[in-house]
């Protein structure tokens, strides 16, 4: 068997002896420590007064330090982090509770109901010519969803009644419409005034789930999309009022 290295403890704590006694380092062997003939006995509580000595080693105070910096950091970011949600949701609310939201003449449906037809005002377009199609090559417009035929006609009445002029269009590929706000941004507007009406449009998105039964196209993103003048097979626009 390796003979045991005569090296020191790691920590030591260390009190004050009473008189006479002998300090033995915790390092070299330790036999029965005896008081010295003479030496008054003490109680237990009257040693509760003597200090006491924790010595650590360099390395050791550096590690704990590091580690309590580390975690007042981590509280920091994580209290950070849930007043930004809980403030996220309060400016959510308050924004869904100023929103003016108008009568579009459709019938509330709960959630997951099926999806009505719509009220006859949607004019679709085969094979445009870019003459008809309301966008400007060169401009970017918020993309809000992909929907089938009946729910991009649901959703354009609803965004008409609000007042957002908006269209679809359906690619030679898909059977889906890409429903559209008209309202075209440069690219220098997508950081600013893009992302405030985007902002307005995710609060109607909102709306349009809870009271009418359709998906909230907030939560799948709005994105901008430039329009380059590109053919397209169908479009959907604003046709007779009611």
């Amino acid at each position: 068997m390796t003979a045991r290295r005569n090296r020191p403890s790691p920590y030591e704590i260390m009190t004050r002896c009473p008189p006479g006694h002998q300090v033995r380092p915790s390092h070299e062997p330790k036999d029965q420590d005896l008081a010295p003939p003479g030496a008054a006995k003490r109680h237990w509580w009257s040693q509760l007064r003597d200090p006491m000595i924790f010595r650590l080693p360099r390395g050791y105070i550096l590690l704990l330090g590091a580690a309590l910096v580390g975690l007042i950091m981590l509280a920091f970011w994580t209290g950070q982090n849930i007043g930004y949600r809980r403030g996220f949701r309060d400016s959510e609310a308050k924004a869904d509770a100023s929103l003016p939201l108008r009568d579009t003449g459709m019938a509330a449906v709960p959630a997951g109901a099926p999806l009505g037809a719509s009220s006859g005002r949607v004019r679709i377009i085969l094979e445009p010519s870019m003459q008809l199609d309301p966008r400007q090559s060169g401009m970017n417009y918020l993309v809000l969803a992909h929907l089938a035929e009946q729910e991009a006609q649901r959703l354009l009445n609803f965004l008409w009644d609000q007042e957002v002029d908006a269209a679809a269009v359906r690619g030679h590929n898909t059977q889906l419409y890409q429903v559209v706000a008209l309202r075209g941004f440069t690219a220098d507007q997508l950081d600013n005034a893009a992302a405030d009406y985007a902002q307005h449009l995710a609060a109607l998105g909102r709306l349009w789930k809870q009271k009418y039964g359709g998906a909230d196209f907030a939560k799948n993103g709005i994105y901008p999309d430039k329009y380059k003048g590109e053919r397209v097979a169908a479009i959907m626009t604003r046709g007779v009022a009611r």
